[in-house]
């Protein structure tokens, strides 16, 4: 299997089966030969119109050439906040950029910027840091990055502590097939259960995060309180949320 074939393979359009249902569309397509033809085909569309819509969103981008003290809000989806620039490839969004490319903005131009379950989407380290560097970029001295990801030392920890034979209560939000405390884990590494493109790319905890953030540049580095004025009531559990101002 080549490099681009492994990157992507778990993330074909693929519903999860119950765990009686036998084989899936992952066998069926495999024993018709097709899924790497599939998988292949779907990630360069993908790509050619990531590209596409990044050309243009640059080009649209250019109506913040003059202004400052801009406010970021990367991955919206379906949830665009007022009084920001809501960055994604969605249609809903003010500006449909390739976020694993540079931003559009000038350096220092930024108040804040902010993300909630993105982050984790990226591929670490390289498009993660670049990620991260581009965001210190724009931002002004003192400006604010925040953002939140799944909670993978939270867990883990709970899975390490948990008592054999013990109940387990599943986050809210979480689909039907997260039945044990192994399932949420493999749930938050990879949330393969989706149509999409962009998977979980890495799993974050707190250490690794006031790491790779001080690396950057980044200072007074610290996780948060959910803010029900910022953050999505949805995600109130299961998620950790940080802070970091530009030094």
């Amino acid at each position: 299997m080549n490099r681009l074939q492994d990157r992507y393979q778990d993330d074909i359009c693929i519903e999860p089966q119950p765990a009686n249902s036998g084989r899936g569309n992952t066998a069926r397509l495999r024993r018709w030969g097709v899924l790497h033809l599939a998988l292949v085909a779907r990630v360069l569309l993908f790509e050619i119109r990531a590209l596409f819509l990044h050309f243009v969103g640059r080009w649209r981008a250019k109506r913040y050439r003059n202004q400052q003290r801009l406010r970021l809000q990367f991955g919206c989806g379906d949830n665009a906040k007022p009084g920001w620039v809501n960055i994604d490839l969605s249609p809903k969004a003010d500006l449909q950029l390739d976020l694993r490319k540079s931003l559009p903005f000038a350096d220092g131009s930024c108040e804040c910027t902010y993300s909630e379950h993105f982050f984790e989407h990226l591929d670490y380290p390289d498009d993660a840091l670049f990620f991260l560097r581009e965001n210190f970029r724009v931002l002004a001295p003192g400006g604010l990055l925040t953002f939140g990801v799944p909670d993978a030392g939270s867990a883990l920890e709970g899975y390490a502590r948990a008592t054999k034979g013990a109940p387990f209560t599943p986050v809210p939000g979480h689909p039907s097939w997260v039945r044990t405390r192994m399932d949420q884990i493999n749930f938050l590494f990879r949330q393969n259960y989706i149509c999409q493109i962009h998977q979980h790319r890495y799993a974050y905890d707190l250490e690794t995060l006031e790491l790779i953030l001080a690396d950057v540049g980044f200072s007074q580095i610290h996780q948060r309180e959910f803010d029900p004025l910022l953050d999505t009531e949805s995600r109130l559990n299961g998620t950790l949320y940080v802070s970091a101002r530009k030094s």
